[in-house]
């Protein structure tokens, strides 16, 4: 995509986004500094393809989420959808392109109204579009909670009459009602149990390849996303800090902070290291803010120059970009 232009490969794109939270002290409240939650992201997804972006909690994963769907404002950058600046839009326009656009929330306990029915749930969408006659959206919602692995009648049911993983699967039928072309997976498989996050995570693949959907999926676990994401970006104090190819991030990570988060995944051995130990071997103690390169304070291969000034995201192999001036 270029200027804004319609990118036949490309259905969303960030640039620049930025998001600086201000830290406020004192009796007056006056701002002492910025928590940046978004420092200069870009990004691209494409058509039917799944962007999987990790990090730990606090590097800025749900925020730049929210800013894609121009949920939350950013302060800086712009966004473009289809082709069109989302930023931009308002009114009409802007509703129109939310249709395509939905979101499957973290918590599938906080993330559904209790005082309404799974039916009227599903369908709310379609009636505040205006889609089809009450009959027809009746039958649309019985085919989607069939779809999701619930039977027709659970549309009769409150939310506190399921488990967390069917829970989660009527928010994927909710997301799924007025046919997008773009879902945000924010933690989707975070709170339930290891089982049910296959199960989960197998629906997402199987309902991707038959509509086909482009899914952003934020988790801070990067075996979460390893089998059902294209491509994998790490985000540390609100900037990625290497993208590549599912496969390649996992077998040749550039940046020293995906090789920790890496040695971080438990593995299913009993005499294998506890998990960590080989990321705390390799990262210092968490410190302030380096001038630099944001994970020099913990960095084990830091050098003078990364104090000096931030490295930028460049690609360092094929189709492989990191922000670590070692990886160049």
């Amino acid at each position: 995509m270029t200027g804004g232009k319609e990118d036949n490969g490309i259905l969303l794109e960030a640039r620049g986004l930025k998001k600086y939270f201000p830290v406020r002290r004192g009796l007056w409240r006056r701002t002492a500094g910025y928590i940046k939650a978004g420092d200069g992201v870009s990004l691209r997804i494409e058509r039917g393809k799944t962007l999987g972006v990790v990090g730990e909690t606090g590097s800025g994963k749900s925020t730049l989420g929210r800013m894609l769907l121009r949920l939350l404002p950013a302060d800086e950058g712009e966004v473009f959808f289809d082709g069109r600046d989302l930023l931009k839009m308002g009114g009409r326009e802007l509703k129109s392109a939310r249709r395509r656009m939905q979101i499957i929330f973290q918590d599938p306990y906080g993330s559904l109204n209790p005082r309404m029915r799974v039916g009227e749930i599903v369908s709310e969408g379609l009636v505040n579009f205006r889609v089809g006659t009450r009959r027809e959206r009746e039958a649309r919602t019985a085919r989607l909670l069939e779809r999701v692995g619930l039977p027709p009648e659970a549309a009769a049911l409150y939310p506190h009459e399921f488990s967390g993983g069917q829970r989660q699967r009527i928010g994927i039928a909710r997301a799924l009602a007025l046919n997008p072309a773009f879902i945000l997976c924010d933690e989707p498989v975070s709170s339930l149990d290891v089982s049910i996050q296959a199960q989960i995570l197998n629906l997402l693949a199987d309902l991707q390849e038959e509509f086909s959907l482009a899914y952003l999926i934020i988790a801070h676990d990067l075996s979460v996303v390893e089998h059902i994401s294209d491509r994998v970006a790490v985000m540390y104090s609100g900037r990625i800090v290497e993208e590549a190819s599912s496969r390649d991030l996992y077998r040749e990570p550039a940046h020293p902070y995906t090789r920790a988060l890496l040695a971080s995944i438990p593995v299913p051995d009993p005499d294998a290291p506890p998990p960590g130990a080989a990321a705390d071997r390799e990262i210092a103690p968490e410190g302030e803010p380096a001038e630099g390169c944001r994970f020099y304070p913990r960095c084990p291969r830091r050098r003078d120059r990364c104090r000096e000034r931030p490295p930028e995201l460049a690609e360092v192999a094929p189709g492989h970009l990191a922000a670590c001036f070692l990886a160049e």
